[in-house]
């Protein structure tokens, strides 16, 4: 794949994105934070691993109303 000019590499380059019932069966997240995860990730989309944790991290931040 040729560089487009004024393109990174870490542009050209991406994280591999998964399905939310891939993150789900991963052994990455502990039981909790799957459950975190079903909350938060909308079912038709892929998030890579740092977009769901970024998920929850947003989750756990966020203030009660």
């Amino acid at each position: 794949m040729a560089k487009q000019e004024g393109e990174t590499r870490a542009e050209t380059l991406q994280a591999p994105t998964f399905s939310v019932e891939q993150l789900l069966a991963s052994k990455q997240f502990s039981g909790v934070e799957k459950d975190v995860l079903r909350g938060v990730l909308e079912p038709d989309r892929s998030y890579s691993l740092d977009e769901a944790r970024v998920a929850m991290k947003v989750y756990a931040e966020s203030e009660v109303q």
